[in-house]
């Protein structure tokens, strides 16, 4: 049982949550909250189903089975099937299977399909609000079917780990913040002043609103690629002037990143279609895991050379139509004033696709 937190602790806790800063708590630290406020978290074991559904249809658990893994998997298939529904007394990281078929429809020579309904066991919790309003918190259900493939690859039943993130934005919305003001005895705390657009630019690289620093150039961001919506790292253009006032962020990412991004792909690309790739390192399924080194020979190569060409040359097409987007956003570069409170964005990279996709037509 979790040593009891001492009122400095707790009440360091409830400054957090009342500004909404609850992303370090540990389960132990919600349940401390939660019944410093008047609540209950009661914990629970229950069976989180492997199965969902979406839009009317149901969409079960599925492994695709290698054939050095097949005897294996069968016999774990067996091994855990044959329940009709969470047995009374389940056990945490134990698999129990209601039925398990195999997909035909699309036969391969280097692997069988396999789908499968059921349930794993999983930690769980039941919050209950002073206002008598209940949560039940349990596995996800994509966290319990990746589970639930892990077992039956390793035969390794492991505790799964459970996120608190859903139980976090349920208690957002029932407005615990306030709850956390009233055990401080202290208003509810109020967001600073919403930001404005004085001061800032667009970024000639991710071109997104960015303030700007003394000498008018980007402060520190995150590059999010305008085309593919995913953050990587410290954006290219910090430390550039605004597309308003400059294009040599443009041509800086062209010349210094774009091109010679393409240049290694096309390189890649070739060494991949001309057979001269003898291994490639298959990051794990979960971080606990080690990646796994595929060398030529090995019955998943061939599956895993096409799956890096394919991608490979789709991302060597993808850059190239980066490189004509930022080209056409260079050659039409035109001085123009920064934004002001209350002026509206100009979506410079949108105009720039829509432009090349009618060139091309």
């Amino acid at each position: 049982m979790a040593k009891p937190l001492t009122e400095e602790k707790l009440r360091e806790l409830m400054t957090k949550l009342r500004k909404g800063a609850t992303a370090s708590f540990t389960w132990a630290q919600y349940q401390a909250v939660i019944e410093a406020i008047g609540g209950t978290m009661v914990p629970t074991v229950v069976g989180a189903p492997l199965s969902y559904d979406h839009e009317g249809q149901t969409y079960d658990s599925h492994i695709n089975v290698y054939p050095d893994k097949i005897e294996a998997v069968l016999a774990r298939f067996k091994q855990f099937a044959g329940t009709a529904k969470p047995p009374t007394k389940i056990k945490v990281g134990m698999l129990y299977l209601t039925s398990v078929s195999e997909d035909t429809r699309h036969p391969s020579p280097d692997s069988r399909y396999f789908e499968f309904t059921g349930y794993l066991g999983s930690d769980g919790y039941r919050v209950t609000l002073p206002n008598g309003e209940q949560f039940d918190v349990m596995l996800d259900v994509h966290d319990a079917r990746n589970h639930a493939v892990r077992i039956l690859e390793t035969g390794e039943t492991k505790k799964p780990r459970l996120h608190t993130y859903k139980l976090s934005g349920w208690l957002h919305q029932q407005g615990w913040e306030a709850l956390a003001a009233q055990y401080l005895g202290v208003e509810e705390h109020i967001p600073g002043a919403q930001r404005t657009k004085e001061g800032t630019g667009t970024c000639p690289v991710c071109f997104r609103n960015i303030k700007l620093d003394d000498r008018g150039h980007m402060v520190l961001h995150g590059y999010q690629r305008p085309g593919y919506g995913y953050v990587i790292g410290n954006c290219f253009g910090v430390g550039h002037p605004a597309y308003e006032t400059s294009r040599s962020g443009v041509d800086a990412y062209l010349q210094r990143a774009l091109k010679p991004e393409l240049q290694s792909l096309t390189e890649r690309l070739r060494k991949l279609q001309a057979g001269e790739v003898n291994e490639f390192l298959v990051p794990a399924r979960s971080r606990r895991d080690p990646d796994v080194l595929v060398r030529r020979g090995h019955p998943d190569f061939e599956d895993v050379l096409k799956r890096e060409t394919d991608g490979t040359a789709r991302r060597l097409k993808d850059v190239q139509g980066e490189i004509d987007v930022y080209t056409w956003l260079s050659e039409h570069w035109e001085l123009r004033d920064l934004p002001t409170p209350g002026s509206f964005e100009k979506p410079y990279y949108s105009l720039a696709v829509r432009a090349k996709a009618a060139e091309r037509r």
